[in-house]
């Protein structure tokens, strides 16, 4: 049997649950998910082959000889926790287990504040990461950073989420309006690893210009930066200038996701592909920075979206200009990339791959 340990978003678990239990026999993997505060009573109701566990002692108790027993163990987010240290203990699992890497949990060693605590998490990261056996992600370019980091000599494995917003509800969605206003999306979350201040700034010189800046900051709690962004916005942009501060349902936020013009990305790393993804396909243009994995990532796949750093040299109709048959060459890749016979052939390579050395 395998066993899934999830941490991490709402969103992305309810969508791989019910894609895995549409797609492959649940009866040969143990869901594992920490707490329950936050999951849907009726998706996450403990059975047979969901567990939920709430506190540590319960991975000692009732997670560890589930462990022993796997046949593969799959981390779906390596939690920067005191949950590092079972792992650390207990190191002689990892060499049956697939690391299921997002993002910010290989970026920890960069956006980290530097404590004593902080360091203590990194001492145990090292450490484990480099006996994973197999690291699966999205981006290969984050597996080759996390080998390079860390020393880890684990194997790739290419995978990608199910994603939570449906392509066929998108395309319900897509609008052709001839609105003269163009809508600006900036960022994904209220986390300062968006650096919204700069690229408000880069934009400042367009505030005379017929837009519209929407701003999400509900995500990520970090209400600090938000009002900074906001007051800063404001500042410049007057009226002109949005924030979203609620939580939005995903059928609210696909309505603001196609009603934008252009979106831009200024994270320093792989971030916010969700909402890059559901944008290509509405056919929206895209800026992301070119020193990320994600951009190097999207060209690779004959994607057309732009360098968030061209910005500060473009003039109003170079910043806006997007030829409709790119926009149209994009959904076409993205529709294919991302399709549901894709999810299922990714899936059933990860769940059944053979790891060397496992006994």
């Amino acid at each position: 049997m395998n066993v899934h340990i999830f941490n991490g978003e709402g969103l992305y678990k309810k969508s791989f649950l019910e894609f895995i239990d549409s797609n492959f026999d649940l009866s040969e993997n143990l869901i594992v998910l920490r707490s329950s505060h936050n999951y849907d009573k009726c998706l996450y109701k403990q059975n047979e082959h969901i567990v939920i566990i709430k506190g540590s002692i319960k991975y000692f108790t009732v997670i560890l000889p589930l462990l022993i027993k796997a046949k593969k163990i799959y981390i779906h987010f390596l939690p920067v926790s005191i949950s590092l240290i079972f792992w650390f203990i207990f190191r002689g699992l990892l060499k049956k287990t697939v690391w299921i890497l997002w993002g910010a949990d290989l970026y920890y060693y960069y956006d980290r504040k530097k404590t004593l605590l902080t360091d203590f998490f990194e001492f145990l990261r090292k450490r484990i990461i480099k006996e994973v056996a197999v690291i699966a992600c999205f981006i290969k370019g984050d597996y080759e950073l996390a080998k390079e980091c860390y020393k880890t000599k684990a194997e790739y494995c290419y995978t990608i989420y199910p994603l939570p917003i449906k392509f066929s509800k998108l395309i319900e969605l897509k609008k052709n309006s001839k609105k003269s206003t163009k809508k600006i999306l900036i960022g994904n979350s209220a986390s300062p690893q968006n650096y919204h201040i700069e690229i408000l700034n880069m934009l400042s010189k367009f505030s005379e210009e017929d837009i519209k800046l929407i701003c999400p900051l509900s995500y990520a709690n970090v209400d600090s930066n938000a009002q900074e962004v906001i007051v800063h916005g404001s500042a410049i942009f007057g009226d002109k200038f949005e924030s979203i501060l609620e939580i939005m349902s995903p059928d609210d936020y696909q309505l603001i996701l196609s009603d934008v013009d252009i979106s831009i990305m200024n994270h320093r790393r792989q971030q916010g592909l969700g909402n890059v993804l559901s944008l290509l396909f509405l056919g929206k243009k895209i800026y992301i920075r070119s020193d990320t994995t994600s951009y190097r990532y999207l060209k690779s796949l004959g994607i057309s979206i732009f360098d968030t750093k061209e910005i500060e040299y473009q003039n109003f109709n170079m910043f806006k200009s997007f030829d409709t048959s790119f926009a149209d060459q994009n959904r076409i890749i993205i529709n294919r990339e991302f399709s549901s016979d894709n999810y299922k052939k990714i899936w059933s390579n990860l769940l059944n791959l053979k790891i060397e050395n496992n006994d």
